[in-house]
């Protein structure tokens, strides 16, 4: 099957040595992730656009918000994104508004 022009693929995403870990696509309504947290606390920096983060396995802190499996959390563009998970976690992200 063709891809179609809004679909380049999967992408791997590494950070933190590897202690955090996504798989992003591109569809019709935007750019997606799915991730997974190992325990520690991570500090993302700025979010370029808005993030709708959606956890679905486990608890993670989301800006010092307590977001069990499953909440939602909305980072607007221009805010701090830090995780803190206790223990393993997952997590899907959609971008943009």
């Amino acid at each position: 099957m063709a891809r179609k022009k809004t679909d380049p693929g999967i992408k791997h995403n590494v950070y933190f040595k590897g202690r955090v870990q996504s798989l992003g696509f591109t569809s019709e309504s935007g750019d997606h992730t799915v991730g997974v947290v190992s325990p520690g606390r991570y500090e993302f920096g700025i979010a370029k656009r808005q993030e709708r983060i959606v956890v679905v396995y486990g608890c993670i802190k989301i800006n010092g918000q307590e977001c069990k499996a499953i909440s939602t959390f909305i980072i607007p563009a221009g805010k701090e994104i830090v995780f803190e998970a206790t223990r393993f976690a997952a997590y899907t992200c959609s971008y943009g508004e």
